[in-house]
C-alpha cells in the first residue's frame, strides 16, 4: 500500500500531542464544550514525504457560558468616587433543547375498552344532533336562528374573526415582546428609556424607526451600534439569536415607545448575518 503523501496533525494549544494525524482530505468535530471560555488555538501541521513542514496557526475564543454585560464600567477607563455598574448575564447555548418524555401506560388499552368508547362516542354525536336541532317553527326566532340571519334582520353587521394574517401579526409581536423581555430589558428598560450616557434610549429613536432597518439589525446581531458613542456596548446577540428572533425583537422595538417603522422579515436579517460573515472572513 503506497504512504500518503502527505500527513496532516492537529495541535491545540500547548498540548504536547496532537489531537489527530490525518490523511487529507479529512474531516473532524471539535468538541469546545470541554474547553474552557476564552482564546485559544488551532495548529495545523502538514508534512510531506520529504519532512518539509507547513504550519497554520487558527485563533479563536470559545463562548459556551453566560454572557455578561456590564454597564457603567469599561476596560481602561479613570474613574472616581461611586460608579454606578449594572451587570447583565444571559444564557448559553450549549444547554440540550429541554423536550419532555413521552408518558405511556404500562399496558395497552383493551380492545373492548376503545369499542366501548367508540360506541357511546358515536351514540352521543347521534343524540345530540339530533335533540338540539329546532322544530321548523322555531328555526327563524332569535333563539334558535343563526347569527347571520339575526344581524342581517337587525340591520347590524356581524363581527368576522381575526383574519389570518392579524393573527400572525400578533404572533410575532408576542415572540418580539418576549425576546425584548429576556435579553434587552435589563439595560434598555421596560420602555425603552435607556441609561442616558450609557444605554440607547429606544424610545422615539430616529435610527431606530429610519425606513431602512440594516443599522438597527447589525447592532442587535454585532452589540455595536453604527455611529453611537456610548461608554457601554451591548452583547452581540449573533450567536445566541435566531433570525426569527431578531426580526421579532426589531419589529417590536421599531413600533413601540412612539415609534412607528416598516416591518422586517427574517430573510432581511439572514442577508445582514451573511455580510458579517462575509467580511469576517475577508
Amino acid at each position: 500500500m503506497a504512504e500518503d503523501p502527505v500527513k496532516v496533525a492537529i495541535w491545540l494549544d500547548d498540548n504536547p500531542e496532537p489531537i489527530g494525524v490525518y490523511s487529507p482530505p479529512a474531516s473532524f468535530e471539535l468538541d469546545t464544550t470541554k474547553l474552557p471560555d476564552g482564546p485559544h488555538k488551532l495548529i495545523v501541521r502538514a508534512t510531506d514525504r520529504a519532512g518539509v513542514t507547513s504550519v497554520r496557526v487558527i485563533d479563536f475564543e470559545v463562548h459556551n457560558g453566560p454572557g455578561i454585560a456590564v454597564v457603567g464600567l469599561n476596560p481602561g477607563d479613570v474613574v472616581e468616587g461611586r460608579v454606578p455598574i449594572l451587570v447583565n448575564a444571559y444564557a448559553g447555548t450549549t444547554e440540550e433543547q429541554w423536550e419532555p418524555k413521552r408518558a405511556e401506560t404500562p399496558a395497552p388499552v383493551p380492545t373492548w375498552a376503545w369499542v366501548l368508547f367508540l360506541a357511546v362516542a358515536a351514540w352521543a354525536m347521534f343524540y345530540w344532533a339530533d335533540n338540539l336541532r329546532p322544530e321548523a317553527e322555531l328555526a327563524a326566532t332569535p333563539t334558535f336562528a343563526p347569527p347571520e340571519r339575526i344581524a342581517e334582520a337587525a340591520g347590524v353587521r356581524p363581527i368576522s374573526p381575526t383574519p389570518p394574517a392579524e393573527t400572525a401579526s400578533m404572533a410575532w409581536r408576542e415572540l418580539g415582546a418576549e425576546t425584548y423581555q429576556r435579553n434587552c430589558l435589563a439595560c434598555h428598560g421596560e420602555n425603552g428609556e435607556g441609561v442616558p450616557g450609557f444605554v440607547a434610549s429606544l424610545r422615539e429613536s430616529p435610527r431606530v424607526r429610519a425606513p431602512d432597518a440594516e443599522d438597527v439589525i447589525y447592532a442587535v446581531l454585532t452589540g455595536a451600534p453604527r455611529g453611537v458613542d456610548l461608554r457601554s456596548q451591548m452583547p452581540a446577540f449573533a450567536d445566541l439569536l435566531s433570525d426569527d428572533q431578531v426580526a421579532a425583537v426589531v419589529n417590536y422595538v421599531r413600533n413601540s415607545w412612539g415609534n412607528t417603522a416598516p416591518a422586517v422579515n427574517p430573510e432581511r436579517v439572514r442577508a445582514v448575518r451573511q455580510q458579517l460573515r462575509a467580511q469576517t472572513q475577508d
